[in-house]
């Protein structure tokens, strides 16, 4: 029997692995998977300069907000920093999964070999250097669906505490957090221990609490809901067929990590081959991630999914098959015969060629020009100066994230594709950083002498009559 500080240091190792894996992809030169990437830093700066329970004031849920901008106000209000603290998010959440996995009936080096793979998973080293909070999350989902194959209240309090930060960062653990709630709320009335309403507790209070937030500031308790169903049908997101929405989550779960998915298929078949019965999810973990499909699914047929990118949502599943096939392997490793290794071998390279072939990383949003004008300018200008950013699209989230001025810093047009969204700002005199597409040099002299920087895409200038020469 292992003690505390030993296990400890077995998850500890499977955080570090994340961590460098993480790490080493930043140093590739990714910045960001969207532009929700550079919005979410903005909204997190802000946080830093004034702090305030809902820092979005949107459908976003604030607690990575509250995290972010706390280490933005403590160290620095750089892009920087905000994704240094992603990536140790993502690492650290790899801890309770390894506990909750040790829980669930892993030997230390099953739970030490799984959750890592859990980590080097392509999207979730990819996902654990965004500054979203995909990551960290999805790893806190999974530790609760581990931890419901337990009846004691030491792991079902870890997967309640994981859930009652989960729910306060994103929607897809919700519907976990309800199966959660109800299938300990029925151990302990089968059980007749009271202290296991505390598991229940944390779960749910949350998505209770922002409820009674949607009911208090925006007279409906599901605000989120609708907010998120309008801005994609703005966008026009959604396939127009329903159909096509309703597979695109099952699809994206075999298409995004076919390794990891047909190896799990491939263990699951073996195991039944060989007549043994495997340590696996208990009957509320197997609900709970159906609850999620459901949800995931329900979501896009009402065109409110809370993101276009299917991969954040399902990344909690793909966890849990990582872990699942490591024990797999561990309890078959004495039956398997050459041939099945061999099988085994064959599986992960036709899933790396389905990777290749079919479900590649899609475009990543470096916004390097952005990027660039955003650090020269923020050396030029005067801390205490405001600027105004105009850009075609949504790349002035780009812009604010880098100059770091929460506050100072505003864009002249939202891009909100919704009716009645206040798009512009005003056109204001003083510092204009301006898409050149959005510029007229000809009327340069009527509101400036001079462009004070510039680069392919982008310029910096110091108006007085911005509306002169601003199209």
């Amino acid at each position: 029997m292992l003690s505390f500080s030993q296990e400890l240091r077995y998850g500890a190792l499977a955080g570090v692995v994340k961590l460098l894996a993480s790490t080493a992809f930043l140093l590739t030169g990714f910045v960001a998977l969207s532009d929700d990437d550079y919005s979410r830093v903005v909204i997190a700066q802000g946080f830093a300069a004034v702090p305030s329970w809902d820092p979005s004031g949107t459908s976003w849920l604030p607690f990575p907000f509250w995290l972010e901008g706390s280490a933005l106000r403590v160290f620095s209000n750089s892009f920087e920093v905000a994704q240094a603290t992603s990536v140790f998010l993502s690492a650290a959440a790899l801890l309770p999964l390894y506990f909750a996995a040790r829980f669930g009936g892993s030997t230390r080096w099953q739970a030490t070999f799984g959750v890592a793979l859990a980590g080097l998973l392509p999207y979730s080293v990819v996902l654990g250097a965004a500054t979203p909070p995909d990551a960290f999350c999805a790893a806190l989902m999974a530790t609760a669906i581990l931890t419901l194959g337990r009846s004691e209240l030491a792991p079902l309090t870890l997967g309640g505490a994981a859930l009652s930060i989960a729910t306060l960062s994103r929607y897809e653990s919700w519907p976990v957090a309800l199966v959660f709630a109800l299938v300990v709320l029925a151990r302990a009335v089968r059980l007749r221990n009271v202290a296991l309403l505390g598991p229940v507790f944390l779960a749910i209070f949350e998505p209770l609490l922002w409820m009674l937030h949607g009911t208090l500031h925006h007279e409906d308790a599901l605000f989120f809901v609708a907010r998120v169903t309008q801005y994609q049908k703005a966008l026009a997101l959604a396939p127009s067929s329903a159909w096509a929405n309703g597979f695109r989550t099952p699809l994206a779960l075999v298409r995004f990590e076919p390794e990891i998915m047909l190896l799990a298929l491939a263990v699951a078949l073996l195991t039944a081959s060989k007549r043994i019965a495997p340590k696996t999810l208990a009957g509320g973990g197997w609900v709970a991630c159906l609850a999620l499909l459901l949800f995931l699914v329900w979501g896009d047929l009402r065109a409110s999914t809370a993101t276009h990118h299917a991969e954040r949502t399902s990344l909690s599943l793909w966890m849990l098959a990582a872990i699942l096939v490591v024990r797999g392997l561990g309890e078959l490793r004495v039956l398997l015969t050459p041939r099945d290794k061999a099988m085994l071998v064959c599986i992960v390279a036709v899933g790396i060629a389905f990777r290749f072939n079919w479900g590649g990383f899609g475009s990543f949003a470096p916004r390097s020009a952005e990027r660039d004008i955003a650090a020269r300018a923020s050396l030029l200008i005067p801390a205490s100066d405001p600027v105004q950013v105009l850009t075609t699209d949504y790349g002035y989230f780009a812009i604010l994230a880098n100059l770091a001025r929460p506050g100072l810093a505003q864009s002249a047009d939202t891009h909100d594709p919704r009716p009645r969204a206040e798009n512009h700002t005003g056109r204001a005199a003083g510092w204009w950083i301006v898409d050149r597409a959005l510029f007229n040099p000809q009327q340069l002299p009527d509101c400036n002498r001079r462009v004070t920087l510039e680069n392919h895409q982008f310029l910096l200038a110091r108006l007085r009559e911005p509306g002169h020469c601003l199209q």
